[in-house]
């Protein structure tokens, strides 16, 4: 680094100002940097990271104000393309320019780590994005960065495919970039980075990683509940999410007092009839059973049944779905007469309607099997 900044001075004698000391901000710095440099050297090596950042443009500084809030590994020029495509509205012809000028100025000041040259990601030595991020002049602009990186990254999580190579690569980054990202999450969040915390939340409990799941649907929770208030879609839809990977995690009580919490801001918000509504008192309702309180579970699934056969009519699958669950509920309250006549309705109806070998039809010809078993 200190090399490149002599060479790029052009005249050797100014060397003596580049090691001039700028007061309290490289003394403050040296401070920051000490846990991490030799104490003998940290003061001289903050002097020279933090003059070769100070030269440059807006393109490079801007770069490497993402590197500090991301994840340590490389930053892909299609994440980078995206990120300012957000920021500053651009077209991704002039996304991208903006890009390789900032790269370009990030490399003749040899602050760039080294990156396999066969990509076109740019790494960048956590100390050189830690000493960018200190005094930071412009922090509204870092801010902004943080949350269109927010926006990209949850964008190409949900759209990248990863049933391919080129999918599972694009996954990898994101994910990886993405974590970095929440895990310096401060007490307010703008929105892209909220709708991020429920995108990787997702995935997590997709993949079967329920604790760390249940984090994020927590914290995407309780930051909604106070940035967007109770009864917010956003909020309800953050409970809901964090009452399924509960319940996953076997752990129903948790679980039951959400669903209790979601039927009633949907009923005030909503009404009895939304579906939104519905599919909580259907939730709580498999909560209740998994609690062993069958009769309130039981209770709670007729009112769903009558509810969906008025909107949705007898043969709709969700409608369906609620005519099993009641049945299931039936079974539980001793009630075998009526939970088999139920049972085999559904069955004669997914039969007609999805096929005899429809995986729904299946579970239907098992409750009916069981059953009479």
């Amino acid at each position: 680094v200190a090399a490149a900044a002599l060479a790029g001075r052009g005249n050797p004698v100014s060397s003596a100002g580049f090691r001039k000391p700028n007061g309290h901000i490289l003394e403050a710095l040296a401070g920051e940097l000490q846990e991490v440099l030799p104490e003998a050297r940290s003061a001289s090596i903050a002097r020279i990271l933090f003059g070769s950042i100070s030269r440059l443009d807006e393109e490079g500084v801007d770069l490497l104000r993402l590197a500090g809030e991301l994840s340590a590994g490389p930053m892909s020029a299609r994440l980078l393309t995206a990120v300012f495509a957000v920021v500053d509205q651009l077209e991704e012809p002039a996304a991208a320019r903006r890009v390789a000028v900032g790269k370009e100025q990030i490399r003749a000041k040899a602050l760039a780590s080294p990156v396999d040259e066969c990509t076109d990601s740019l790494g960048i030595h956590p100390l050189v994005a830690r000493t960018a991020r200190f005094a930071d002049p412009k922090p509204a602009r870092r801010a902004a960065l943080r949350a269109a990186a927010g926006a990209a990254l949850a964008a190409t999580l949900e759209a990248a495919d990863p049933t391919d190579a080129q999918g599972q690569s694009v996954l990898a980054e994101a994910i990886t970039h993405a974590r970095g990202l929440l895990g310096g999450l401060s007490d307010w969040i703008s929105e892209p980075e909220l709708r991020l915390l429920g995108v990787v939340a997702r995935l997590d409990y997709v993949n079967g990683r329920y604790h760390a799941a249940a984090s994020l649907f927590q914290q995407q929770w309780s930051t909604s509940r106070r940035e967007l208030g109770e009864g917010h879609p956003v909020t309800l839809a953050a409970m809901d999410s964090l009452a399924g990977t509960l319940h996953a995690l076997e752990a129903p009580d948790g679980a039951r007092q959400l669903y209790e919490e979601i039927v009633a801001a949907g009923r005030q918000t909503r009404g009895e009839e939304h579906p939104a509504t519905l599919a909580a008192m259907n939730n709580l309702a498999r909560s209740l059973h998994a609690l062993g309180e069958f009769a309130e579970a039981r209770q709670l699934h007729e009112q769903v049944l009558a509810a969906r056969r008025r909107t949705l009519g007898d043969d709709h699958p969700i409608t369906l779905d609620s005519m099993s669950n009641l049945a299931l509920a039936q079974q539980a309250t001793g009630d075998l007469a009526e939970a088999r006549q139920l049972h085999e309705q559904v069955l004669a109806a997914r039969r007609q309607i999805l096929g005899e070998d429809h995986p729904d039809t299946l579970a239907a010809m098992n409750n009916v099997a069981e059953l009479v078993h």
